[in-house]
C-alpha cells in the first residue's frame, strides 16, 4: 500500500495524455503499434484496478466484520489490517480511508495542476478529517504508533496551510522568508522526531530480546538441573 499514490499518480497522468491526444485528434499515437497498444491497454486496467483496490478491501472489510472482531482474520486482509485494532469498524477501515485519501490527492494534484490556491485548501481538508479521525479513533493497535501518526499528519496540516500562505500574493517578502524557514524547520523537526522515535524502538526491541532469551535460557538451564536429578 505504501507504493498506491505514487503508482496511482503515475497513472493518472498517462490516463491524461491519452484523453489530450483524443482531444486533439492524435490519439492514433497511442495505437501505431502493438507494444503502443499493449501499454495504452495497460493504463486503462490499472486505473480500474487502483480505483476498485480500496472499494474491493472496504466490502471484504465490511462483510467480515464479526469474524474479524473475534480475531478470524482472513488471509486477502491482512495487508489492510496490519497493525489496527481488530474490535470496531471504524479502527478497521482506516487503511480504506488512508488509500482513499490517496487516490483523491493524487487527481487534484494532477487533474488541478492550474489551480494550486485549490490544491492546497483540498490538502488542508483533508488532513483535517484525517487528525480527527486519529484522535476520535485511535485505530492503531500501539499507543506510540496513534502518538506518531497524529504528529505526523499535524506536521502534514500546518504544512499545507504553510503552503496557501506562499499562495497569497499581499504578503510581504520577509514574511514569506520567514514562513519558508518554518516550513523547513517543521521538516527536519518532523524527520528528527521519527528518526529518534525508530532508533528508540529498535532499541526497546533488542532490549526485550534478549530478556526472552535470557529468560529462556534459564528455563532450559533448570529444565536440565532437573532432568539430571531424576
Amino acid at each position: 500500500m505504501e507504493s498506491y499514490f505514487e503508482l496511482f499518480i503515475f497513472t493518472i497522468v498517462n490516463v491524461l495524455a491519452i484523453e489530450g491526444s483524443f482531444k486533439a485528434g492524435d490519439f492514433k499515437q497511442f495505437y501505431s503499434t502493438p507494444l503502443e497498444v499493449v501499454s495504452t491497454s495497460l493504463v486503462g486496467a490499472y486505473l480500474l484496478l487502483f480505483l476498485m483496490y480500496p472499494l474491493f478491501g472496504a466490502v471484504l472489510i465490511c462483510t467480515n466484520a464479526e469474524k474479524i472482531k473475534f480475531g478470524k482474520v482472513p488471509y486477502q486482509l491482512q495487508p489492510f489490517l496490519q497493525g489496527l485494532k481488530k474490535d470496531s469498524l471504524t479502527c478497521t477501515l482506516y487503511n480504506i480511508w488512508f488509500l482513499f485519501r490517496r487516490a483523491l490527492t493524487a487527481m487534484i494534484l494532477v487533474m488541478a495542476q492550474d489551480h494550486p490556491y485549490f490544491q492546497c485548501c483540498f490538502l488542508v481538508i483533508l488532513s483535517l478529517i484525517n487528525i480527527t479521525y486519529q484522535i476520535m479513533v485511535k485505530p492503531f493497535e500501539l499507543k506510540k504508533d496513534n502518538y506518531i501518526e497524529v504528529f505526523n499528519e499535524g506536521s502534514i496540516l500546518v504544512s499545507a496551510y504553510m503552503m496557501c500562505i506562499f499562495l497569497d500574493k499581499q504578503s510581504s517578502q520577509e514574511f514569506l522568508k520567514l514562513v519558508g524557514w518554518s516550513f523547513m524547520g517543521l521538516t527536519f523537526f518532523n524527520v528528527g522526531i521519527n528518526a529518534v522515535a525508530l532508533l528508540f524502538n529498535h532499541i526497546y526491541e533488542g532490549i526485550v530480546g534478549l530478556r526472552r532469551q535470557r529468560q529462556a535460557q534459564k528455563v532450559i538451564d533448570l529444565c536440565k538441573i532437573r532432568l539430571k536429578n531424576l
